[in-house]
């Protein structure tokens, strides 16, 4: 199974091919062409990581920095995939010209680009305090596969009143602000194994509801990331890669659970999918 726009597993997928190819080795090189992408330039980012070996990593949503040592003390690489971000890995020796490349790490074996055709991916590196607080993790809800219950979930939503918002649960779970990593494509994975229309206010979900939105998060999140073998390259649903979702760009097909047509809407600017009969409105 392959993946989709980046979402949280996708971005896992990224952080475990990335590590996999650093491993315990020193970087060698290291390099940026898209000043957009990288805005520090190629000769800070380079000067960063060169020497650099890599201790650990972390990933909240769909943000990842990793902690690595280097003669100069503690360094972090901080990465965003944007909408079209995904690791190319390749040999060092090879001579390939990879379309769409915007920054590069390699070690005496092996080379990983980051390939963007929207250029809306981010990333930089410097020292690992300062790359941590630039990152964004901190102002992030709870990633979204700690969240293993309704309780929890409806909690990531309760303000200081403790109570719920009235908006539509289907953009409430896309605010990464109160629950990290999901998107349009796994927020709408979810409702469908939920049985939840995307309009319901958010504030009339009963605990049977978050308990199975809970449950379809983690469904959905560990399915695909289940899927995903880090070492191969994703193709993505929107870039002719198979689609293995249940109801996301699947309008007009047949619904897996109840064979009634699958709607598509627009919510929030997006399109939305949903079975209308499996996931009734209410009233």
């Amino acid at each position: 199974m392959l993946g989709s726009m980046p979402e949280l597993p996708e971005v896992e997928h990224a952080r475990r091919v990335l590590v996999r190819a650093l491993g315990d080795c020193v970087i060698t090189g290291a390099g940026a062409s898209d000043p957009i992408v990288v805005a520090q330039g190629s000769e800070s980012f380079a000067h960063a990581l060169v020497g650099a070996r890599l201790l650990g990593s972390e990933r909240r949503g769909k943000s990842v920095v990793l902690r690595l040592a280097s003669p100069s003390g503690e360094v972090g690489l901080f990465f965003h995939l944007g909408l079209t971000g995904h690791f190319v890995v390749r040999p060092r020796q090879s001579t390939e010209e990879l379309r769409f490349a915007r920054w590069w790490v390699q070690t005496v074996e092996t080379r990983v680009t980051l390939v963007d055709a929207r250029r809306l991916a981010r990333a930089s590196a410097g020292p690992y305090a300062q790359i941590l607080r630039g990152s964004g993790l901190g102002k992030l809800g709870p990633d979204a596969l700690t969240v293993r219950d309704g309780a929890s979930l409806s909690a990531c939503y309760r303000g200081k009143s403790g109570k719920l918002p009235i908006a539509p649960i289907k953009l409430a779970l896309m605010d990464q602000a109160k629950l990290a990593g999901l998107g349009n494509i796994h927020a709408a994975e979810a409702l469908f194994l939920a049985r939840l229309h995307p309009e319901t206010p958010t504030a009339s979900l009963t605990r049977q509801d978050w308990d199975a939105l809970a449950e379809g998060i983690e469904t959905t999140l560990g399915t695909t990331l289940a899927g995903l073998d880090p070492s191969q390259e994703l193709v993505y649903v929107n870039d002719g890669g198979p689609n293995p979702f249940h109801v996301y760009r699947k309008e007009g097909a047949p619904c897996p659970v109840c064979g009634a047509t699958i709607q598509k809407m627009e919510q929030g600017g997006r399109s939305t999918y949903l079975c209308g009969t499996c996931q009734k409105k209410r009233p």
